[in-house]
């Protein structure tokens, strides 16, 4: 038998008379909210009040109506169906719920405590009336906005957006740190940066975790790098910066480990990647690490959210995501551009792009493919894998028609297989099985093939610059034309490494030269890469991945964005968006997103421009990895099903 000690005896029964006492006073609506029954049923409870247990509201059944009749001869009416116990059930799951967010909303409350009687003496009421993320970006009563000028400030904030937050008298103002000596003497730090390194030292002196969430651009890096020179200089940190770099194969990877482990007092920073960091066979080691920075979250959290079951969806209410603001609000320091610097105008522009005949050709095939899945799903017939590729081939058609099978046809993929005999790699091949592999390939794996082997293929490979005939082919090479001779710079973004090799031979074509970073850059020739783009005059355009290139890189000196093809999530083209608009940007970014009329791509920038609304009502930058994606693919399907719909009505017509 469990024992129980007297206060948890009490506990439990202050529980249950809480609960009591809900099912006595509840409104229907509530109760049916909570309970995720409907509101007709929540009043049959609510009727036969009052209850003196939560037994009595377990034994309630739901009513027979008058005009049942029991069926078959000599059959008498079945007794009335329970639902009592479902209900209190459900309730308790909820109960248990709200409980578990309210210890710790209190747990992190008193967390938090601390932090806000520190920064009381910087003159900030943190906990004042008004609820919403910190976003303290001076502490100087004498400005109104950030004036990006390296002066330590010292007494203003912000809230929110809203300047109602209270301000006490900083009678007691603790000594406030400026920016680092040890720092480059050319390094000048804004206002707000300042102020992050105080918050990022007081979190660090409580033992606490902390986000610093600025927005994109807005020197997270150098705050970090200017609290660690902070922990320098009163020594908690190191007599001289050594820095070990943690990223290589695992054997590798094995003797740094020993290598950190010798000479732990020696090394004072460790650098290492996300993939590293999360690996089983490191993550124990780098947890024993001082001071832990990481430069993008989502990266470490991708693929860990869980969706909430549509039943529970009260946990999520107004109230309850201000109450999650205002618990996180002493640990999450979030600066918006707009607010505390005068940055450069972004710009953005979307580029409709008409298919040129043979894509739409090619685009329409996809569709009717598409129609016919659809319909076999319905119908209930097995689709096999090609359920997953839908999505994919219409978008591959709107991109570019090489990324569909249409140069090479069956005959010319014999003839390719057969002339593979002739390479010592394919000796003793059997031609049939070649042909088999090839024919998966679309065109331009075809074309590459043949560039791969010319002495065996060559003969087969495009001759006519392919590559060319793409609707958003034809914009960019007009916008191109356009930006070189303003002499700006820049950015392509593409979520697909093959797209990006059909681009690199449109800017062969062009004799446009430019430099390239996609997941296949290694580590040690980002930075190359990244310079000879800095430096050199006669390089106009970067090609990146949208993945890979899309965070923790500066690229400044840009001015023009192309977003050739968009992301199901549109946090992920955000992010790309912003290697070139930052602080240190001093001309305007203009941001051309490109979509291809009349295809699949109109319904992904129409569930982008939602999913950005969302995020901007709830207040929330999460950019959602791997499940934004998932249930942008899930939406952008629904669309191309009720799309193909209409037609079929409009056919039918």
């Amino acid at each position: 038998m469990i024992q129980m000690s007297k206060w948890g005896v009490l506990a439990l029964a202050t529980w249950i008379a809480r609960f009591s006492y809900f099912f006595n006073t509840c409104h229907a609506r509530d109760l049916a909210d909570i309970a995720a029954i409907p509101e007709e049923t929540a009043n049959v409870i609510i009727s036969q009040r009052p209850y003196s247990t939560m037994d009595d509201v377990r034994t309630i059944s739901a009513p027979v109506k008058d005009d049942a009749k029991p069926k078959g001869k000599g059959k008498g009416r079945k007794p009335p169906k329970p639902i009592g116990d479902k209900i209190v059930d459900k309730c308790i799951d909820m109960w248990i719920g709200y409980l578990a967010i309210d210890t710790l909303v209190a747990e992190c409350e008193a967390l938090g405590r601390p932090v806000g009687m520190e920064m009381k003496k910087w003159g900030i009421d943190l906990f004042g009336k008004r609820e919403g993320e910190l976003e303290l970006t001076s502490i100087d009563p004498t400005k109104s906005h950030d004036s990006g000028i390296a002066t330590p400030s010292s007494n203003r904030f912000s809230v929110d957006s809203d300047d109602n937050d209270q301000l006490v008298p900083a009678a007691r103002k603790s000594r406030l740190i400026s920016q680092p000596s040890i720092m480059a003497d050319d390094l000048e730090m804004k206002d707000y940066q300042i102020v992050g390194i105080n918050w990022l030292a007081l979190l660090f002196e409580k033992e606490l975790r902390c986000i610093l969430a600025d927005d994109m651009g807005l020197g997270k890096t150098c705050q970090v790098i200017a609290f660690l020179a902070h922990l320098f200089e009163i020594g908690k940190f190191c007599p001289k910066l050594s820095v070990m770099p943690y990223y290589a194969g695992l054997n590798e990877r094995a003797e740094i480990h020993e290598q950190i482990k010798d000479n732990r007092d020696s090394i004072n920073v460790v650098i290492t990647t996300y993939t590293i960091a999360k690996a089983k066979t490191d993550a124990k080691f780098l947890r024993d690490m001082n001071f832990c920075h990481k430069e993008e979250l989502n990266a470490v959290f991708a693929n860990k959210a869980k969706t909430t079951d549509e039943s529970h969806t009260t946990l999520l209410s107004a109230q309850r995501i201000e109450r999650g603001k205002s618990m996180l609000k002493p640990f999450v320091l979030r600066r918006k551009k707009h607010r505390v610097i005068d940055i450069s105008a972004k710009h953005c522009h979307v580029q409709y792009c008409e298919m040129k005949p043979s894509q739409r050709g090619i685009y329409e095939h996809e569709k009717e493919q598409v129609r016919q899945l659809l319909e076999d799903r319905a119908a209930g017939k097995k689709t096999g894998s090609k359920s997953s590729n839908i999505l994919m081939n219409l978008r591959q058609a709107a991109f570019h028609p090489l990324l569909a099978h249409r140069h090479y046809d069956d005959t010319t993929l014999c003839k390719m297989a057969n002339a593979c005999l002739k390479e010592d790699k394919w000796p003793l091949s059997n031609p049939n099985i070649i042909f088999e592999e090839l024919l998966p390939y679309n065109d331009f794996e075809c074309h590459y093939m043949c560039l791969d082997n010319p002495g065996s293929l060559g003969k087969f490979k495009l001759k006519n610059e392919e590559w060319m005939d793409s609707g958003k082919v034809d914009q960019l090479r007009a916008l191109l034309t356009r930006f070189i001779a303003n002499e700006d710079l820049t950015l392509i973004f593409s979520q697909f490494t093959m797209v990006m090799d059909i681009l690199e031979n449109v800017l062969e074509t062009l004799q446009i030269d430019f430099v390239r970073l996609d997941g296949r850059t290694s580590v040690e020739d980002r930075q190359s890469i990244l310079d000879a783009f800095y430096e050199r005059e006669d390089i106009p355009v970067f090609l990146l991945s949208t993945k890979a290139g899309g965070a923790s890189i500066n690229l400044a000196c840009a001015n023009k964005v192309v977003i050739f093809d968009s992301s199901f999530n549109p946090q992920e083209d955000v992010q790309a968006e912003n290697r070139a608009h930052r602080v240190s940007q001093t001309r305007n970014i203009e941001i051309f997103r490109f979509v291809t009329y009349d295809t699949i791509e109109e319904q992904i920038y129409a569930l982008r421009q939602t999913k950005l609304a969302l995020v901007q009502a709830v207040a929330s930058d999460d950019a959602g990895g791997a499940k934004n994606e998932e249930a942008g693919m899930e939406v952008v399907e629904r669309m191309v099903r009720a799309d193909l719909e209409k037609d079929s009505g409009t056919d039918k017509a």
